[in-house]
């Protein structure tokens, strides 16, 4: 029964930190009549400015979409719907971990016809308490000293410092929010990099060629 129990935790314990391994966002929202009555089955393509990747749905019967999995960047919302006029909201910005919501209230009209909305950031963020920093490459590449060293770039992020105290650390030794440097996560392409006997990440890894996700 005991190693039931300490399995069972085991489980959970795994599962907390494959849901914490987030290197995408997401998008959603609620598509309405000019009555304010929602719209099932109405066409809802997100579309990448950046890459031209567009992601298609159908809004359910209370009139929802969400789109899941967006690589960090900025979209464009374009919702259609027999006997309404197609509406679009462009420079929606998705970033790590969050999910900005665009709500899209539609217009009688033919889908010929286009009402564009222009997109913005929300002053507060509400949906998570979770803080990200995306650091392009073009910054990665300017950044002098910065290779042989990625876990630089996490001094970019609002609330980290540098590390103090008698603790080893394989690379940069940096504390974020206060938090202590041994409670640092390192994801290498979303997976588990972290050196288990010493704070920092795992330098068995040759380089890091590929985007590094710090927190």
């Amino acid at each position: 029964m005991k190693r039931m129990f300490a399995l069972a935790i085991s489980v959970l314990l795994v599962a907390s930190l494959v849901c914490a391994q987030t290197t995408t966002g997401a998008l959603s929202g609620t598509v309405t009549d000019p009555a304010g009555a929602v719209v099932p089955g109405a066409k809802v393509e997100v579309i990448n400015q950046n890459t031209g990747v567009t992601t298609t749905l159908v809004t359910n019967e209370a009139g929802l979409y969400r789109a899941a999995f967006l690589i960090p960047g900025t979209y464009t919302v374009r919702v259609t719907a027999p006997g309404f006029a197609t509406f679009e909201s462009k420079g929606i910005v998705v970033e790590l971990a969050h999910e900005p919501v665009v709500n899209a209230t539609l217009q009688v009209g033919a889908v010929g016809q286009t009402v564009e909305v222009e997109g913005s950031a929300p002053l507060l963020v509400t949906d998570t308490s979770q803080i990200s920093q995306d650091v392009p490459s073009e910054t990665v590449m300017s950044m002098p000293g910065i290779q042989g060293g990625m876990d630089k770039m996490a001094l970019t992020a609002p609330g980290v410092v540098v590390g103090f105290g008698n603790i080893n650390s394989n690379g940069l030794l940096f504390s974020a929010n206060g938090q202590r440097a041994r409670s640092n996560n390192f994801l290498l392409d979303g997976q588990d990099n972290n050196d288990p006997t010493i704070a920092g990440r795992d330098i068995s890894s040759a380089t890091w060629k590929r985007s590094a996700n710090i927190r």
